[in-house]
């Protein structure tokens, strides 16, 4: 079984959004970009960020023992929102200066995969 995702890479000149999964389910209590297995433009519009300002920067493909993950990354500007309503048990805004720190946040294997693929692309939004 393949499941599809997006995942959303946002961030300013001093902050990269974070959002920490449900305790409950796959990958639970653990920090990520903003995902959906619904399209890029639904989760950019739930965050308030226009969908026309988000820019794909490729594929990461993830397998674990029951599926395989396909997720479209995708950069784009957090702006000025630090607030944001979604299915996840919490959303911080990270100081951009602690973007190193952020592997001593708990989180996956794909999320670090996500990250790096998005990293090179976050420099045109600072």
């Amino acid at each position: 079984m393949t499941v599809r995702r997006s995942a959303l890479v946002l961030a300013s000149q001093r902050f990269v959004v974070l959002a920490r999964r449900k305790l409950t389910g796959l990958f639970g209590g653990l920090w990520e970009p903003p995902s959906t297995e619904g399209e890029a433009s639904t989760l950019a519009h739930a965050l308030q960020v226009p969908p026309d300002r988000l820019r794909s920067v490729g594929l990461v493909q993830h397998v674990l023992s029951h599926r395989r993950m396909r997720v479209e990354v995708f950069v784009g500007p957090l702006g000025r929102r630090r607030t944001f309503v979604q299915d996840c048990q919490d959303y911080e805004a990270v100081e951009a200066k602690e973007w190193s720190a952020l592997p001593s946040l708990p989180q996956s294997a794909l999320t670090r995969k996500v990250l790096k693929l998005a990293t090179p692309g976050l420099g045109s939004l600072r």
